[in-house]
Formats: C-alpha cells, sequence, structure tokens
C-alpha cells in the first residue's frame, strides 16, 4: 500500500519537474478553482455509505492555449446509512492530477478534457474504526476522465459544469464513482 502512495508522488513530482524543466514558470499562467461535485458511488460505497457531496480546490498551470497541468483536492465526510456500530464514518480525500484539454470555441465558451490518476484517502472515524481490518487510513490510487463546458463570465473568472469518472483499483473489486460538478476558475 506504501509503495503504491511513494509511486503517486514520485510521478506527480516528475509530471511537475518535467513541465518545470521544459519551460521557465510563467506566474500569470497559473491559476485556481473552487469546486463542488456530488459523488454518485457504486459497490460497497453505495451500499454502505451512499451518494455525497464534496467540496474542494483545485490548481492550474496553463501550457500553451490547449494544454494545461492541473492538481487538486476534493473531500468530504460519510456517515455509514445504517449500523454505525458496525460501520465506521470517514473522510474521504481525493487528490487528481493530470492534463487537461480545452478546444476553445470562441472567446467566452470552452470544451474541457481532463484525464490522469489520482490518490484515494479513506479516513476512518468513530467507534467503528477499531473494527476495519487494516489501517484508520487507507489509500488507493485510480484513474479518471472528466468532461466540462466552461463559460467565462467574467474577464478572470470561468464557471465549468462537469462530469467524471473515476476508477478506484480496490481488491476484491473496483470502485467507480461518478462526479457531477460545478468548478469556479480564477484565472
Amino acid at each position: 500500500m506504501k509503495t503504491i502512495n511513494y509511486l503517486y508522488i514520485f510521478i506527480l513530482l516528475c509530471i511537475t519537474v518535467s513541465a518545470a524543466g521544459a519551460q521557465e514558470i510563467k506566474w500569470k499562467n497559473l491559476s485556481f478553482g473552487v469546486t463542488a461535485q456530488y459523488l454518485f458511488t457504486d459497490g460497497d460505497l453505495n451500499k454502505f455509505w451512499g451518494n455525497t457531496l464534496a467540496g474542494g480546490v483545485l490548481f492550474n498551470y496553463k501550457i500553451d492555449d490547449s494544454f494545461s497541468l492541473e492538481g487538486g483536492l476534493l473531500g468530504t465526510y460519510l456517515k455509514p446509512k445504517s449500523d454505525p456500530d458496525r460501520i465506521p464514518n470517514f473522510i474521504f480525500l481525493n487528490i487528481p492530477a493530470g492534463l487537461k484539454y480545452s478546444l476553445e470555441v470562441n472567446r467566452r465558451l470552452k470544451f474541457n478534457i481532463f484525464s490522469g490518476i489520482q490518490n484515494h484517502s479513506f479516513i476512518y472515524s468513530g467507534e467503528a474504526a477499531e473494527l476495519v481490518e487494516e489501517n484508520d487510513i487507507e489509500h488507493e490510487l485510480g484513474l479518471f476522465i472528466q468532461a466540462g463546458i466552461e463559460v467565462l463570465t467574467f474577464k478572470n473568472i470561468g464557471v465549468e459544469l462537469n462530469t467524471k469518472i473515476q476508477n478506484v483499483f480496490t481488491l476484491p473489486d473496483q470502485l467507480k464513482i461518478i462526479n457531477l460538478g460545478l468548478t469556479i476558475y480564477f484565472y
């Protein structure tokens, strides 16, 4: 488990160093956003905890007119649907990083495709957390693809409606999570 986390950090570091080494960092190309996402879950995640609302922040570094590197942090707190004495609460943290492609239709409208890898952290809490067989904190790697439509509402503010499909590499079954979200970017 720790090996996968170190591999994930190493890959993110390589992407960052490669981007920085390929060109001088231009701070005007750095932007950030805030996001609200509704997560539709499947498998055990849906069976015991259900769907949930999450929030987070994103950082974006524009490489050229079409491509950018993006990363962020998304989080939520889940309580079990039933039986809190046997099923723990948990904090779900999602750390995505990847490459984003933007197709500018006109000066105010863009179509975005964002794909990459992400770390999913499950931090168990409550009385039932002691019943978790492994650790209080569990990390799983996953892949995702996200598509969105972004409208520039003001000169430096973009509003994106997006949907994201995530595959979380858990055992014995993989989890799938579909996000529907609203993101506000500040350029």
